[in-house]
């Protein structure tokens, strides 16, 4: 091999070396603190004042039974500090909770809602440190899947039961003649709020209060109950899942619903099938999927949804395979993930997604280059 030859060589294959490490220099994941209880299937907020409050949860490992999760809430809550990287309790729910709901208003204060076969509602004070029960949800609920914060200052509670409009000024809960729905609750740019998942949805408008019914059609049948996220671009994404609302089986399938035409496209499916897991939007517009349950076992793989290019690429795992736990955005761009079950049982583990925002645009690593999307929006 001539010298020429040679050098163009050692150039390509540098430039590999180079390209791989931008990819892998997304973010890291870095291990903190234990929680002060173990977790799962808990509620995460971040407060005005940038700490996060964590609520409820599993203290054992869930059981299904005919296909409904059964386990021991706990009253217990605690708060994470960023500036000091520690947890610390603070006052004790009146209800123990899991699945539940937990929504900052707009006074700072935080609404607790309802969770498995739990109706009642209390909200946190985070000047007094305190819970107080508050209105009663009209409902019985087995599962609420999610709540927005409406512009108006209500907030809009959706469960597999009912869908109802808690009102902080009179703290009570009205019954609305929304259906009960799985998946959850995403204010939309416009104030509507987008409920439910990829194959039955509601379209909550609030200067009405009246619904509209979105359907995805035949080409989806999968229940992306997990979380969904709004992108910077108005639309909304929706990323694994699972046959059953009830069940542990986990998919790979994405989709992604377009408020400007009230329409569902199927997306580029999961490098992981995964459910019970989280998605959270980073400052850059990229979304942080992270964790789950994936075939029988939990996983600590990790993917990076790019709207840019419509695609998913996996980067560096999670310090510890995770699902039902929470991801939550702090105020210098870190992502807190806490608790879940890890092997099995919920943990008080927690680490830090600390994304490197430096240097630019990161080239994405497609999953499936040969995957492409039906019908993109």
């Amino acid at each position: 091999m001539n010298l020429p030859a040679r050098v163009a060589q050692v150039i390509f294959f540098l430039a590999l070396c180079v390209l791989n490490a931008f990819s892998q220099s997304i973010g890291s994941f870095e291990r903190i603190g234990n929680m002060t209880t173990s977790r799962s299937g808990h509620a995460a907020t971040l407060l005005r004042d940038g700490r996060v409050l964590l609520t409820g949860g599993f203290v054992r490992e869930a059981v299904r039974i005919d296909g409904n999760f059964y386990g021991f809430g706990v009253v217990s809550a605690e708060l994470y500090d960023p500036s000091n990287g520690t947890f610390s309790p603070t006052g004790s729910m009146h209800i123990p909770r899991w699945m539940g709901t937990s929504t900052l208003l707009a006074d700072g204060r935080v609404l607790i809602a309802g969770g498995c076969y739990c109706p009642e509602a209390e909200i946190y004070d985070p000047s007094s440190g305190t819970f107080t029960p508050t209105g009663r949800m009209v409902s019985n609920p087995k599962f609420l899947s999610g709540a927005a914060l409406l512009r108006d200052g209500r907030v809009l509670v959706v469960g597999d039961a009912s869908v109802e409009l808690y009102d902080p000024k009179s703290a009570t809960f009205t019954l609305t003649d929304g259906k009960g729905i799985f998946g959850p609750a995403i204010l939309l740019q416009d104030g509507t709020v987008f409920a439910g998942d990829d194959t039955a949805a509601l379209r909550f408008d609030p200067v009405t209060d009246s619904f509209t019914m979105l359907r995805a059609g035949s080409a989806f049948t999968s229940y992306n109950a997990d979380p969904a996220t709004a992108l910077a671009n108005g639309q909304v994404l929706f990323a694994g899942g699972r046959s059953d609302p009830y069940g542990f089986d986990s998919l790979s399938r994405a989709a992604l619903f377009d408020p400007a035409s009230g329409q569902f496209f199927r997306a580029r499916d999961l490098g992981l099938a995964r459910t019970f897991h989280t998605a959270t939007l980073l400052r850059d517009g990229r979304v942080l999927i992270a964790g789950g349950w994936s075939g029988e076992a939990d996983t600590a793989g990790v993917e990076l949804y790019d709207p840019a290019t419509k695609t998913f690429s996996s980067i560096r795992a999670m310090t510890s395979e995770r699902s039902a736990h929470t991801a939550t955005m702090l105020r210098d761009g870190r992502v807190l993930i806490a608790g879940g079950f890890v092997a099995g049982q919920p943990s008080v583990s927690a680490e830090l997604f600390i994304p490197d925002y430096t240097l630019g645009s990161v080239p994405a690593l497609s999953m499936d280059s040969s995957e492409y999307c039906v019908g993109e929006p």
